[in-house]
């Protein structure tokens, strides 16, 4: 979704695949373009850093803390729902 809000925003392919998966980077230039709700994304960028170092993907390290799925959940809704109110 974000990566959609930022192309109807002037961002090109090569921009976007170059943020590639980082969330915390797509929040934060979203963000540059006036997308509301990402002032509380604290699970959200959590999550980018956990997903970044790959600790989903291979399972190194089972001790791993991951964000409140309450939070995070209801973080992933308000940035949906910002997003489409901003391109609808």
């Amino acid at each position: 979704a974000l990566k959609a809000f930022l192309f109807k925003r002037g961002h090109t392919l090569e921009q976007l695949m170059k943020i590639g998966h980082d969330l915390g980077k797509l929040i934060s230039v979203a963000a540059e373009h006036n997308l509301k709700s990402t002032k509380d994304t604290i699970q959200l960028k959590e999550l980018s850093k956990l997903y970044k170092t790959k600790q989903y993907e291979y399972r190194k390290n089972s001790g791993v803390n991951l964000p409140d799925l309450q939070c995070l959940t209801e973080e992933i809704e308000n940035i949906h729902t910002a997003v489409f109110d901003a391109l609808f």
